[in-house]
């Protein structure tokens, strides 16, 4: 995912094809009767989600954006989904829209025992590497945090009033301190997985 994302945002075009390439290849296995990978409606909400996450991040760390900016984020944005089979006039028109449309998928969804089982497997670590797994309590304890209120109940995902005082502190303490990392190691991950994808492009490796 985040090869994808850094690739359609910060890629040449020539990179942002082939990544698309590789991802709806990727994709052709993942269907089942009632769903597939390629539904446009499914790849809108994934787009949604990481332009709302990215920005709700952003603002957390070093405040809201100017309008034009957050106005130039969301327009850019749309390339998650329209990367894809999204069609352009399927990304809402406007930040409102956007939030409509938000909002109505929040009220509207429904997880079920199956779903909740996996999201319980997939924050415990699964069979991820030790070294991941070791980061797991921090990484669910922040997936929570971040969830509306509403999708921790239908995950049964618990979250009490001590959690969110510390939730609260995090983002009070951590944020002044992040911004005190030069930008060069802020951008590493950006750094790692451009250079990443690049050098599997040129020994014609799979990207994903």
């Amino acid at each position: 995912t985040m090869t994808y994302v850094y690739a359609v945002t910060l890629g040449s075009p020539e990179e942002k094809q082939q990544i698309v390439r590789m991802v709806n290849k990727a994709h052709v296995p993942v269907h089942s009767e009632t769903y597939t990978a390629f539904d446009p409606e499914l790849q809108l909400w994934v787009a949604a989600t990481l332009y709302r996450n990215g920005a709700e991040m952003y603002s957390r760390m070093f405040g809201e954006l100017g309008d034009n900016d957050l106005e130039h984020l969301y327009r850019q944005s749309a390339v998650y989904g329209t990367a894809l089979q999204v069609k352009e006039h399927m990304w809402p028109a406007t930040r409102a829209d956007f939030e409509a449309y938000w909002d109505e998928k929040i009220a509207s969804f429904e997880v079920d025992a199956k779903v909740r089982a996996f999201t319980r497997h997939l924050l415990s670590g699964g069979d991820a590497p030790l070294a991941v797994r070791a980061l797991m309590p921090l990484q669910r304890f922040m997936t929570i945090g971040l969830l509306p209120q509403r999708l921790r109940e239908e995950f049964a995902l618990p979250w009490s009033r001590r959690d969110q005082r510390r939730f609260d502190l995090f983002w009070k303490v951590f944020p002044p301190l992040y911004r005190l990392v030069p930008r060069p190691i802020r951008q590493l991950s950006a750094t790692y997985y451009l250079r990443d994808m690049r050098r599997r492009m040129a020994a014609q490796q799979h990207l994903i």
